[in-house]
């Protein structure tokens, strides 16, 4: 691997996209590009995995958390009327 000088446009558009890419958001094609440049960029490889890190963390402590079922009916019941303003 090689280490551009940063930030690079292309290193910019990938850590833009990096949370898309964590959460399998993306196309494949963007994601394929995502990939190459982690594979060929290691300081935006150390970003990826600070980024992945914390979305793992994130995700494990927001397990099982659920609205109590209270207030989960009450939103259900909820009925959103539209306006036109004319």
């Amino acid at each position: 691997m090689t280490e551009p000088s940063h930030p690079t446009a292309e290193c910019e558009d990938a850590m833009a996209q990096v949370q898309a890419f964590l959460h399998n958001e993306l196309p494949a094609s963007a994601a394929d590009l995502i990939r190459a440049h982690l594979d060929a960029c290691d300081k935006c490889l150390e970003d990826f995995d600070v980024e992945a890190e914390i979305t793992r963390l994130v995700r494990r402590a927001a397990s099982g958390t659920c609205a109590p079922a209270r207030l989960r009916m009450s939103i259900n019941s909820l009925t959103v009327r539209v306006h036109r303003w004319e």
